[in-house]
């Protein structure tokens, strides 16, 4: 059942690995110490990239909690309409039982009938023997 969801968090735990593992220790303490040079040339369009990635990770963690939500939708209405089956089912099954019921009813009647009738027959041939 949670198997898209799963899928969702593993993907999403994947690319932030994979980002974690880009961006640990870029710098040596040599580059830091030419700092002025590398301010312009490394250090900031570093961080520009770790701020993009950032978003990144933002918008995948939004769109993972929003396939979450939407699963969760769908598995809340697939609840509701399994319950309504089961209901209708349930009303139906009832109704069965019930027809079932008056069958077995018909058919003692019939049989009390069928008694009679021969009882009347009989009754009948031995009035006309008389």
């Amino acid at each position: 059942r949670n198997q898209p969801e799963n899928q969702l968090k593993f993907f999403a735990q994947t690319q932030f690995e994979e980002i974690l593992d880009e961006i640990e220790e870029p710098f040596t303490t040599q580059d830091l110490q030419h700092t002025d040079n590398n301010v312009k040339t490394q250090i900031i369009p570093y961080i520009v990239n770790l701020l993009q990635k950032v978003d990144h990770l933002q918008q995948m963690k939004e769109a993972t909690e929003a396939a979450i939500r939407s699963l969760h939708t769908e598995k809340v209405e697939a609840e509701a309409t399994s319950k309504s089956l089961l209901k209708r089912n349930d009303g139906k099954t009832r109704k069965l039982d019930s027809a079932l019921q008056e069958i077995d009813c018909l058919k003692k009647e019939l049989n009390l009938l069928r008694k009679e009738n021969g009882n009347l027959k009989r009754l009948q041939q031995s009035q006309h023997s008389k």
